[in-house]
């Protein structure tokens, strides 16, 4: 199955932090594959209740990130949760909605 493009954003607390382009990719059959992902913020405001519960959060490194990725060929949508400071060496389980 391939994929031509895609768009992914990053949100904490339904806020949009960042977003950004899937590039295009393919993957066999019944296997999975890495996809690597950049995505740019720049101008965010939060509200103070926000950003004050993001950085009592990170204090105690419970802080998560939604990332949401929707696929344009299939308008799949994969929703996957992270933790802001504690990067995983496995990647996040990510829920796909069709």
């Amino acid at each position: 199955m391939c994929q031509e493009r895609g768009a992914v954003a990053v949100s904490y607390g339904g806020a949009v932090l960042a977003w950004g382009h899937v590039p295009r990719f393919c993957v066999p059959a019944h296997e999975g594959k890495e996809v690597r992902v950049v995505a740019h913020g720049g101008g965010v405001a939060l509200s103070d209740e926000l950003r004050d519960r993001m950085a009592s959060e990170r204090l105690s490194q419970a802080a998560e990130l939604d990332v949401d990725i929707v696929l344009d060929r299939r308008r799949r949508l994969l929703s996957c949760r992270v933790k802001l400071d504690q990067p995983s060496p496995q990647p996040s389980p990510c829920k796909v909605f069709s």
